[in-house]
């Protein structure tokens, strides 16, 4: 299975293109810029829903799944299937009805992380804005990297900032800090685009960095 960034940041921003869309029609006082993360996921999941793909929320990685408890383990945010397949259950693994199945290995699906930073809070300069971009996403990246087992995923990184100058100098200079600590991600596939600014946030860039 061969899996595209492009194709996958394309759905992505085309998601809150159309939540922005949204909120202009509905002359909001608060636009998706000020959406809790979770929010966002359910609006992705949708929008790849739609698109044919097979969405799953926090799964747990395959390294946890050893683990007796399901409720045990570090989880994904999202994995991606081909086709709206399912993703194979590992309990059924060898089973008759788990080999009946037609479904996508761990190996075969896409893992993604998805992590939302804001430069502006409801008018005010976030506080937490550097250090977000700093320790959290990084984290991510390692849950995808330590998990030898996976074979295709990736950060997808949604950055509200002040304008485009801002929202690409961040991005790419988070990419060399992270190329730094010797963290092995491929150059981002991005897209950005203007939002109306209402809480100070007037553009959004959305970038997968790919861990390889």
């Amino acid at each position: 299975m061969q899996w595209c960034s492009d194709e996958l940041v394309e759905i992505a921003a085309n998601c809150l293109i159309k939540r922005a869309l949204d909120d202009d029609l509905e002359q909001t006082v608060y636009g998706f810029d000020s959406l809790k993360e979770l929010k966002i996921h359910t609006l992705l999941e949708e929008f790849f829903l739609n698109t044919n793909f097979g969405v799953w929320r926090e799964v747990r990685y395959p390294k946890e799944w050893h683990k007796s408890k399901k409720s045990e383990g570090i989880r994904c945010d999202f994995v991606l299937t081909p086709d709206g397949l399912p993703l194979k259950d590992p309990e059924l693994s060898g089973t008759l009805f788990g080999d009946a199945v037609e479904s996508v290995s761990a190996e075969e699906a896409y893992w993604m992380e998805v992590k939302v930073v804001r430069e502006f809070d409801y008018g005010q300069l976030s506080k937490k804005y550097s250090n977000d971009l700093k320790c959290p996403v990084k984290n991510d990246i390692l849950k995808i990297w330590s998990d030898g087992r996976l074979k295709h995923g990736g950060l997808l990184l949604m950055l509200y900032t002040a304008d485009q100058a801002t929202g690409m100098r961040d991005v790419l200079k988070w990419y060399e800090l992270i190329q730094q600590k010797g963290l092995p991600i491929r150059y981002p596939a991005l897209k950005d685009f203007k939002i109306t600014e209402r809480t100070g946030n007037g553009w959004c860039t959305i970038a997968l960095f790919e861990v390889e």
